[in-house]
């Protein structure tokens, strides 16, 4: 019994550790947000974060890795800054479901629970 205790303490440990590494990573994206163009930002996101080298060794790479190229060349034909409102039209939150980390609607649902005190 005490051993299954152990094991929900360290999912639970590690669970809080993800949570913040993706915060982390999602506060210093939205750091860049006032001052980059989209399309840079979306090259930033796919670097920094090994994205794009995952998604071209998976199954059907070259089509992924060119459905990548192409939304970053459509975000540099907007020449606009990257707003809010673009980084919810790019779903950022399939990216970071995709990289294995924790959807955004678990993040969220986890972050009311810890403000709760549960």
């Amino acid at each position: 019994m005490k051993r299954a205790g152990r094991m929900k303490m360290r999912a639970a440990t590690d669970f809080k550790r993800k949570l913040q590494k993706f915060f982390k990573v999602l506060e210093h994206f939205r750091s860049c947000v006032p001052y980059t163009p989209m399309h840079e930002l979306l090259w930033k996101i796919y670097e920094e974060t090994g994205y794009f080298d995952y998604v071209c060794a998976m199954p059907a790479g070259s089509q992924r890795k060119a459905n990548l190229e192409m939304l970053a060349e459509k975000a540099a034909l907007m020449r606009v800054p990257a707003t809010a409102a673009c980084l919810i039209l790019c779903d950022i939150s399939k990216i970071c479901r995709n990289m294995k980390w924790i959807s955004v609607r678990q993040v969220q649902s986890e972050k009311k629970r810890i403000r709760c005190g549960s």
